[in-house]
């Protein structure tokens, strides 16, 4: 895939197709899990508040940014996964992913949020993404309580 930089919104190319759709899916993955702590997900840090924007998720999905959804990406086009013909080029809507892409990326983002039992994949048994954010919320929570610094998931 021809990848010339990245575009946020309105992405032309495949890879940023992937990249944006994966940060919204863990994007609000977030806010869920931000919600249902009893936070309030729009009053950020770094990320002022406007309009309806998550700006704590914003300012959370950070750390998890590149190792979560860059490397599924990765790993999709890499390994043939994803190709060129599970995109639709849909002149009012731009280029998007096909229904079969879709489920494809839903499926592996799925397994990487669940994490890897025995012998799937042929790979060794891994934890999922969404254990590593449930454990960085308590620290996170912990942190808003004044009980303890906040440390990201790679200072553990």
């Amino acid at each position: 895939f021809p990848f010339e930089g990245r575009i946020k919104r309105g992405a032309t190319d495949p890879l940023n197709v992937l990249l944006n759709f994966g940060y919204t899916l863990l994007l609000r993955e977030m806010e869920g899990m931000l919600e249902a702590a009893g936070l309030d997900p729009a009053i950020g840090i770094y990320h002022q508040p406007d309009g309806d924007r998550p700006s704590l998720a914003c300012d959370w999905i950070e750390e998890f940014r590149h190792p979560v959804v860059d490397r599924l990406v990765l790993r999709l086009v890499n390994r043939g996964t994803i190709k060129a013909a599970d995109f639709e080029n849909r002149a009012e809507r731009g280029l998007r992913l096909s229904s079969d892409g879709l489920r494809k990326y839903l499926a592996a983002f799925e397994r990487n949020m669940n994490g890897r039992g025995p012998g799937e994949e042929n790979e060794p048994p891994a934890p999922g993404v969404r254990a590593l954010l449930l454990g960085q919320l308590a620290r996170l929570l912990d942190f808003l309580n004044d009980v303890a610094p906040y440390r990201s998931w790679l200072e553990s």
